[in-house]
């Protein structure tokens, strides 16, 4: 079970990153937050489970993916990646874009990793 301080932080960059896609016209939001529908599980093939992003959203006709990275999920961060692989994946067919939304602090060595594999995500960069 995570520490409230974690549940807080998590709490803090969702409530942060909505605030911010609603002031530049995302529509649609779906997300883990209970003011807000669920988001849709993404799925890779129809019998295998799939995942729940934090949040989804769109804007003109695309469909964009948002993920908390908090410093507990970066530090993890070799659990979560077969995960944001297939939300880029998704994401990029839908004509959108994966954005993490997380702190300055860590946002450089994440994208460090994310070109290292490939990936070109999007951020929405919180300050602590």
């Amino acid at each position: 079970m995570m520490d409230t301080p974690l549940i807080e932080d998590r709490q803090r960059l969702l409530n942060s990153g909505i605030a911010y896609l609603r002031h530049m016209g995302y529509q649609d939001i779906m997300s883990v937050s209970e003011e807000f529908k669920d988001p849709r599980s993404i799925f890779t093939e129809a019998d295998k489970s799939g995942y729940v992003p934090d949040v989804i959203a769109s804007k003109s006709l695309s469909t964009f993916i948002f993920e908390i990275v908090d410093e507990a999920t970066f530090e993890n961060i070799e659990e979560v990646m077969d995960k944001w692989k297939i939300f880029d994946e998704y994401a990029t067919k839908k004509g959108g874009k994966l954005y993490f939304i997380t702190y300055h602090e860590i946002a450089d060595e994440l994208a460090k990793k994310c070109e290292e594999i490939g990936m070109s995500v999007g951020f929405i960069k919180i300050t602590k």
